[in-house]
């Protein structure tokens, strides 16, 4: 078997060697990330059977098994995600191929290699504090990556990403200290071991410091007051990461700490209330916006906060769909934002609806990309999101929460307004006087990106199979506690005579 380590060490060591390669020639720096990612696509893929098995892999770092030293934990539900994080770094590093990064070009393709490592870090690690390691690369590589044009809506946007990250960061570490002070390990599975033995109301306020500070990635009611201003003034291949891979490691760390570490139903559904406000806020907010870029940036609030209430509902129904959803959100909010960077392409860089009034007419390839991508959004056959969507409702109200079910569906109705004058206004047969028929860039290889993302979509929603075993194994895997503890520390309890 390959080992997963090598998903951390070679894109930190390409991230760090990119300054080399543009010694040897300029243009070969922005080859960097779509090696990096390309090598980790293939790994993830080759340890994708041993999700479909359930097994958990404890990797040892140094020699020095847990709970005593650094492992990764490469699970089902672990896979599942570093595949949704992969998938999109990969497609967006192809487009970075012909895209002009804003300079030092140098500093811009590190970044981007980091933020996707740390993302990847995090959804792999088996240890809280380096939980805490990989969330600062993701979170101090995104800050910088949002302000990069300097610009000042960008160094606005980066400004208020700092503030909100800066505090989830803190919040983070505080919980950590708490559950360190009181237990003194930092390994997850001991500390998910051994937790019952901890005072209740430490646990209880940790978990609170928990949801708020992951709260922030995860794009969580009121901590993602950052995320419109970031998607709009971002460069477009940085808001396809922030929403496809990013966004996913924070939820990941959430429903990892909530479900494995805490393990309180009653903290756990929590997230029913979050998920709630935080769908109805985004899909609300979507309603009453005309930048295509604000809009999208809320339709992904709306997105997450459905998610949030699948894992909240505390079952393995709602939880197989809440990650089938997460994949095709990921996936499909990608694809949105990458081919919505081509359509600014032939406005001079406007993203609102007038300046794009009639796109489908004279671009009908690129606009049936979009379609495609909200159609997904929209959770309509044929494609991935009607499977994500319809497990995810019919997973609710199995496990007990029908009401929380039939509000998912109304939020799916409002989303079927914005959307829809969305696609009147690109398909009308008014033109825009800003649309010209050329872009400064070359477009082949964009294409071929939105392609790539659009053809999973299709893929998935005429074969769900494969993608059903995964989400199922992956669900199950994030249920089982115990099975997760006794793969990372069972020979530790063994020669404590299960202690």
């Amino acid at each position: 078997m390959v080992s997963p380590i090598l998903l951390i060490a070679v894109p930190l060591i390409l991230a760090f060697s990119v300054p080399l390669w543009g010694l040897i020639h300029k243009k070969l720096e922005k080859f960097v990330p779509l090696i990096a990612f390309g090598f980790n696509t293939y790994l993830i893929f080759r340890l994708l059977p041993f999700a479909l098995t359930e097994r958990t892999i404890s990797v040892v770092i140094a020699n020095i098994k847990p709970p005593f030293g650094i492992n990764l934990a490469v699970g089902p539900f672990g896979l599942f995600f570093a595949l949704i994080i992969q998938l999109v770094a990969l497609a967006t590093a192809f487009y970075l191929l012909s895209y002009d990064p804003p300079e030092p070009s140098d500093k811009f393709y590190m970044l981007f290699i980091l933020l996707v490592l740390g993302s990847t870090g995090m959804v792999l690690t088996g240890d809280i504090f380096n939980l805490f390691v990989f969330l600062e690369i993701t979170s101090i590589s995104a800050y910088a990556l949002t302000a990069i044009t300097k610009t000042g809506p960008a160094a606005e946007a980066g400004f208020k990403y700092l503030l909100l990250g800066s505090l989830g960061s803190t919040l983070v570490l505080l919980g950590i200290a708490l559950i360190y002070g009181s237990l003194g390990t930092l390994n997850m599975a001991h500390i998910a071991h051994r937790i019952s033995g901890m005072d209740s109301r430490l646990v209880v306020a940790a978990a609170i410091l928990f949801i708020v500070g992951f709260g922030v990635e995860a794009e969580m009611l009121p901590l993602n007051g950052w995320v419109p201003d970031a998607y709009q003034a971002a460069p477009i291949p940085v808001v396809a990461l922030l929403s496809g891979a990013v966004a996913k490691a924070g939820l990941y760390a959430l429903a990892r700490v909530l479900y494995t570490l805490i393990g309180m139903p009653n903290i756990i559904m929590l997230l029913l209330t979050f998920g709630i406000l935080t769908m109805f806020a985004g899909e609300l907010a979507a309603l009453r916006q005309n930048d295509i870029r604000r809009l999208l940036a809320y339709s992904s609030i709306g997105q997450m906060g459905m998610i949030m209430l699948a894992f909240g509902a505390f079952g393995v129904n709602s939880v197989f769909g809440g990650v089938l959803q997460a994949f095709t959100h990921g996936i499909t909010k990608a694809l949105l934002f990458l081919v919505l960077g081509v359509m600014a392409l032939h406005t001079g860089g406007a993203t609102d609806m007038e300046s794009l009034r009639g796109f489908g007419r004279k671009f009908p390839y690129w606009s049936m990309l979009f379609a495609v991508g909200v159609l997904s959004t929209l959770g309509l056959p044929p494609f991935a999101g009607f499977w994500s969507k319809l497990a995810l409702i019919i997973g609710v109200i199995i496990d007990g929460h029908p009401t929380y079910a039939a509000l998912a569906l109304i939020a799916t109705f409002i989303e079927v307004f914005y959307f829809a004058r969305l696609l009147s206004v690109i398909y009308s047969s008014k033109l825009s006087p800003k649309l010209v028929e050329r872009s400064i860039r070359n477009t082949t290889i964009p294409l071929l990106s939105a392609t790539f993302l659009a053809a999973i979509i299709i893929a998935v929603g005429l074969y769900p199979n494969v993608f059903f075993d995964l989400g199922d194994s992956a669900s199950r895997a994030l249920l089982n506690r115990a099975h997760y503890i006794f793969s990372i520390i069972g020979h530790y309890l063994q020669s404590m005579g299960g202690v």
